[in-house]
């Protein structure tokens, strides 16, 4: 994958061609009947690529279309099969556009290097097959560089770089959730040292109380120690008197 378009779910998927195909050179575009538009045909034969588009039903002339390469258009409904095995892109966790898009660059680049990669290891990780790579940076080196950092870059091709540049940009800006988060534990840090400083007073006030109740008992204690001496000592008086 070297380029997508997010779009909203209500718009046709033709809205999003233009921006995707701008001055991209390709040898043919290979699409369904919902994208059999003059405007695309007349793009496509300026550019001189082939159009593996079947007509649709309700035109006058029924125009020929390679339909050997059409059948290739499996590849791109088993790339999408792929895409939809990461559960944050098939039921989109992300809450924001670039959330969004960026795990999209990340997840087409961990498919793209599954074919150059060895593993899983007995550690979890994951070797680069060199001799796959060197092939794939043979064959088309340009794409792999425009996946990263594309020469051509708008708002909707950013590459893995801009996308994560963004990220850390509104991560980290006055308003970045991020620097939401440090703000947030400061004030749970000077909340907790408030919470402990209180509890140090009030166990130094309720140790003393303690002590003062203790005290107290140890009076008492005593008042009633000397009482019940007084008591004995008379009891021992009168049944000695009595005898």
């Amino acid at each position: 994958m070297l380029r997508f378009l997010l779009l909203p779910g209500q718009p046709h998927d033709m809205k999003g061609v233009a921006p995707l195909i701008h001055e991209v050179s390709f040898g043919a575009l290979l699409a369904d009947k919902a994208f059999d538009a003059d405007w695309l045909l007349q793009d496509l034969d300026t550019r001189g690529a082939a159009a593996v588009i079947p007509p649709k039903a309700n035109r006058n002339v029924q125009r020929d279309y390679d339909a050997h390469m059409y059948k290739w258009r499996h590849l791109i409904e088993n790339y999408f099969a792929k895409i939809k095995k990461f559960r944050g892109i098939a039921t989109r966790y992300d809450k924001t556009d670039t959330s969004y898009a960026a795990n999209w660059y990340l997840t087409a680049t961990l498919i793209a290097r599954r074919g150059l990669s060895t593993g899983p290891n007995n550690d979890g990780t994951i070797s680069i097959d060199e001799v796959r790579l060197d092939a794939a940076l043979e064959a088309d080196t340009d794409a792999v560089s425009n996946m990263l950092d594309p020469l051509i870059k708008d708002e909707n091709n950013e590459g893995i770089a801009g996308i994560v540049g963004n990220i850390r940009d509104r991560l980290t800006n006055e308003n970045g959730s991020l620097q939401i988060s440090e703000d947030r534990l400061e004030r749970i840090q000077v909340e907790l040292a408030k919470a402990r400083e209180k509890l140090d007073v009030d166990s130094e006030r309720y140790e003393e109380q303690l002590q003062r109740t203790f005290a107290n008992m140890d009076r008492q204690l005593a008042v009633l120690q000397a009482t019940q001496s007084y008591l004995t000592q008379q009891i021992a008086i009168w049944s000695n008197d009595n005898a």
